[in-house]
């Protein structure tokens, strides 16, 4: 009998848990949506000038941008050249994921290069395939990192090209804090 009471509390405790991190997930995702920030971009007009700051919304026909100095400023899409979007490098994260992926082809080569010789003799041979392999992915995951990481330039074309501009804007959208139209 004590047993099934023992079992029926666990089951009450478990599902008191989950209901307590759907609450607070629930309660805590308002809370990150308003804590979203644009992306810094530097912002250049057909006059030459150039701006930077925090893209805050893009619209049809303007851009709004926070500058250095907590200023709003919109500019007419008539008048902007391009947006420069600066993007983090990825190098770190590229570099772990390329070791993982290559330690993983490392074990299954030297798992098949190996796999009637002893295990005594062949540990170094095995051994130097699988740092081969980690190398190998980390240099590689670490170069397309980077290149991820790279700076983003969006083109704003004229009004006269309007699937080519929209095409822009809507890329541009999705750096915004505020990335609905308007």
């Amino acid at each position: 009998m004590s047993r099934t009471n023992n079992a029926a509390r666990g089951g009450k405790g478990v599902a008191a848990g989950l209901a307590l991190v759907l609450a607070l997930t629930w309660a805590a995702t308002p809370a990150m949506a308003r804590g979203r920030r644009g992306a810094s971009v530097i912002v250049t007009t057909r006059a030459g000038s150039r701006i930077a700051g925090e893209l805050i919304t893009v619209k049809r026909d303007s851009l709004l941008v926070m500058d250095e100095s907590g200023r709003d400023q919109a500019f007419d899409l008539n008048g902007v050249e391009s947006v420069v979007v600066a993007r983090s490098p990825k190098v770190g994260t590229g570099g772990l994921f390329g070791m993982i992926i290559g330690l993983g082809a490392g074990l299954g080569l030297s798992s098949g290069l190996y796999h009637n010789a002893d295990p005594c003799e062949s540990i170094g041979p095995r051994t130097a395939v699988v740092l081969l392999g980690s190398v190998v992915g980390l240099v590689g995951g670490a170069l397309a990192g980077s290149a991820a990481g790279k700076d983003l330039t969006i083109k704003i074309p004229n009004e006269n090209s309007a699937p080519a501009r929209a095409s822009a804007l809507a890329r541009l959208r999705k750096y915004a804090r505020i990335g609905s139209p308007g």
